[in-house]
């Protein structure tokens, strides 16, 4: 997921913790301004922004974090920003397949041990699994190949149903949009 996307990153609106990198402290940013990231050079490829901070994954696998939750991590595929959780996806350890899903407390600062943690072997790889090449795109939350989420609360890890090719997911806190591959809209959860 960290080579994905390229070009100019903008933040905007209620920035009173920071969130927006190299915004400062409480103020509001009233039009679009170009995030700066601190350090030359920090190409930031996916940008994952909660209610009160926000996670910066670089081109190089580094997570940034901005706002009230302060940190940094280096190997990370891809990061989830929710209020309750910070979601990282890792290289799974050692040199099986897979990857490795971690909840980390926001306020955490990405240091100790993860909250939780599951390895995520893609469908190619499983006994139960069908394969036949289908990937899912998108970023977290959907998880790469393995037709799963990551939801912001226990459990972490959900499986979709299996003739569910999604695109794209997004998660409210009440509510879930999914996109398929056919380009059909599901939704899901408080509705109100």
């Amino acid at each position: 997921m960290a080579g994905e996307r390229t070009g100019a990153w903008f933040g905007f609106g209620f920035c009173g913790f920071g969130q927006a990198l190299g915004s400062g402290r409480g103020h509001q940013v009233l039009s679009p301004e170009p995030l700066r990231a601190p350090g030359a050079g920090l190409d930031i490829c996916r940008v994952s922004a909660s209610w009160s901070y926000t996670a910066f994954v670089t081109g190089g696998g580094q997570v940034e974090l901005s706002g009230s939750a302060r940190g940094a991590a280096r190997g990370c595929k891809d990061a989830w920003a929710s209020e309750a959780f910070l979601v990282v996806l890792r290289p799974g350890p050692g040199s099986g397949p897979g990857a490795e899903l971690q909840a980390w407390a926001p306020g955490s600062a990405l240091r100790g041990e993860p909250l939780w943690a599951q390895t995520v072997v893609p469908e190619a790889e499983r006994k139960d699994g069908p394969g036949g090449g289908e990937t899912q795109a998108g970023p977290l939350p959907l998880l790469p190949c393995v037709r799963a989420y990551v939801s912001p609360r226990p459990p972490f890890y959900r499986p979709l149903a299996p003739t569910l090719r999604a695109r794209r997911l997004e998660l409210g806190a009440e509510h879930a949009l999914l996109l398929d591959a056919a380009g059909q809209v599901f939704s899901w959860g408080g509705g109100r």
